[in-house]
Parts: structure tokens; C-alpha cells; sequence
């Protein structure tokens, strides 16, 4: 059962309105200068929830019809063997050399390993993103506690991406389950050691804050390290349909995660998000990882 929250959001109308533009907020953290409070207070959780300022989406309707297309032309979840989410199963047109790219991902990682928050840019639903994932969620040690933040996906596709997580020893495994369609079903973990969170809309950022800090806080004292996905920044972020909501709740959640100790990645599809928009979001991150279908990884 959800975790209840009854504190109120922080932002007002006039404060959403009288907000800095994206790319102040962007210099602002730049330069180490604090954008989640003007007055020099500071936040009590990662991001806010004021439905009165949430404008009308296109993009967020198309995204919703898309999903239901996508779930209404399958006529069966797909089974442990072959998931879409599985390696083995569903690959990408271009050539991919698994042995390649572990060799190239190990450098990558050796590279990225003390940084806390990265993102990871390129097409979505390839083989590489997938690889990307699995490791980065695979604690320095070869143990962790795992967090997923699944915006936008259906209960099989949650499932899916647990499962290719259990690489490695696993100590805690919680999905915090964000979907703001009418999505049919939801995932029973009544026989699986997952707990799961449920936000009922993506624009509730200040609930998905608190329950991500919640979790962290409860793996504190754990011996392994605490591993974070956001799967994904494009979905949330079309969801939200308000950059700069997406970009102060980022800032507050890329510091919690600094301070926990714990190694969070962000994915984003570069084809559904502007340079400019690009350019703005990466300054909230230690580092980004960009990667093709093939294989190809480069940092930036």
C-alpha cells in the first residue's frame, strides 16, 4: 500500500509565475547559487505538486494514446524467456557486440565511478541503453539497493527491468510506479521481494521526492551502496509539460543523492528533446554518458 503524504506543496501561483527562466536556473547552479529557495531556506523534499499551474499537453495526450496503442497491439505480456527488455531477445538493427561493449562500458565506468548523478543520452529501447542500465544499477561492490522511478510504463515493462537488474546480490529492491493514464493493471509483488510505490500522477513531483528520500534514508546504514534509475527523465519530463518544475525537482534530487552517498542515472532520448533543452538539463549532472545503437559510448 502507498506511502500517504499530507504536507502541503511549497509553490503558489505567483511563485510558479514569478519562477526564473530555464536558463537562469541552469547559470544559477553553475555557479553553486541555491534556486530551490530565494529566500535562503531550503527545501523539505525533491520537487512540488500544485495542480493549479499544470497547463494543457498536447504531448502529454499524445504520450498516453501512444501508450495505450502500444499496450492494446500486444495481445500477451511477454514471458520470463524472452521480455523485450531481455538481451537475448528483442536487438537493435544496428550490429551490437555485447564482448565490445563490455570492454568499452568497463573503461566508461572506471571514468564515472565516483560521480553520483549521470545521465545517460541516446535512443531509447536498444540493446545498449539496456546494458547501460544493468550496470550502472549494479552497486561498486556487486551488491545493492535498487530504486527504479518508472514514469510512463506498463506494469510488464516494470517487471522487465527489475529482473534484468538481479545481475548481481540485490539487498532491497523498491519501484516507485508513476503513472498519470488510465493504465489497466498494475504490478503484484505479492510473491516477488520488490516494494512498490505508487504516484498516480508525474506531475505530483513533490510525493515521488518524498518517497525517493524515504527510501534512501531507510538504506542508510546499509552496507552496500544505493543505486537510482529514472527511467525515464523524457517521460517525466513530458509528463510534467513544465520545464522548470522538472529542472528545480532534478536539483534538489541530484544534491539528496550526493549526500546519501548513493549513484542515481537519468535516461533521455535525444530525439524527443531540443539542443537547447539539452544543453540546459545536462548542467544538472556530474557527468553524461552518450551512446548509439551499435555500441558507441563517449562522454561528455
Amino acid at each position: 500500500m502507498a506511502d500517504r503524504d499530507d504536507a502541503e506543496s511549497g509553490d503558489s501561483d505567483t511563485e510558479i509565475q514569478d519562477s526564473p527562466s530555464l536558463s537562469d536556473l541552469a547559470d544559477r547552479v553553475e555557479n553553486g547559487t541555491q534556486t530551490a529557495d530565494e529566500s535562503g531556506g531550503t527545501a523539505s523534499a525533491a520537487g512540488d505538486d500544485d495542480p493549479t499551474t499544470d497547463r494543457p499537453s498536447s504531448t502529454l495526450s499524445d504520450l498516453a494514446a501512444s501508450i495505450r496503442r502500444k499496450q492494446g497491439s500486444s495481445a500477451s505480456p511477454p514471458d520470463d524467456e524472452a521480455s523485450e527488455w531481455d538481451l537475448v531477445g528483442d536487438r537493435p538493427d544496428a550490429p551490437f557486440d555485447e564482448a565490445h561493449f563490455d570492454e568499452k562500458a568497463a573503461a566508461v565506468f572506471d571514468l564515472v565511478a565516483e560521480q553520483s548523478n549521470i545521465l545517460i543520452v541516446g535512443p531509447a529501447e536498444t540493446a545498449t541503453e539496456y546494458s547501460l542500465c544493468t550496470k550502472l544499477m549494479t552497486g561498486d561492490s556487486g551488491s545493492a539497493n535498487q530504486l527504479l522511478v518508472s514514469v510512463e510504463t506498463t506494469p510488464e515493462e516494470q517487471l522487465n527491468i527489475l529482473n534484468n537488474y538481479r545481475v548481481g546480490s540485490v539487498e532491497n529492491q523498491t519501484l516507485i510506479s508513476v503513472q498519470s493514464y488510465d493504465a489497466s493493471g498494475s504490478v503484484d509483488a505479492a510473491d516477488l521481494p520488490i516494494t512498490i510505490k505508487n504516484v498516480t500522477k508525474a506531475t505530483d513531483l513533490r510525493r515521488i521526492g518524498l518517497l525517493i528520500t524515504k527510501s534512501l534514508n531507510e538504506w542508510g546504514e546499509s552496507p552496500v551502496q544505493s543505486t537510482l534509475c529514472v527511467h525515464s527523465l523524457s517521460n517525466l519530463i513530458a509528463a510534467v509539460d513544465n520545464d522548470q518544475r522538472v529542472f528545480r525537482f532534478l536539483h534538489i534530487l541530484t544534491n539528496r543523492i550526493d549526500s546519501a552517498g548513493a549513484r542515481a542515472h537519468y535516461h533521455v532520448d535525444p530525439a524527443r528533446h531540443d539542443d537547447q533543452t539539452l544543453r540546459t538539463f545536462k548542467s544538472l549532472f556530474d557527468t553524461t554518458i552518450q551512446f548509439d545503437a551499435d555500441g558507441s559510448l563517449s562522454l561528455a
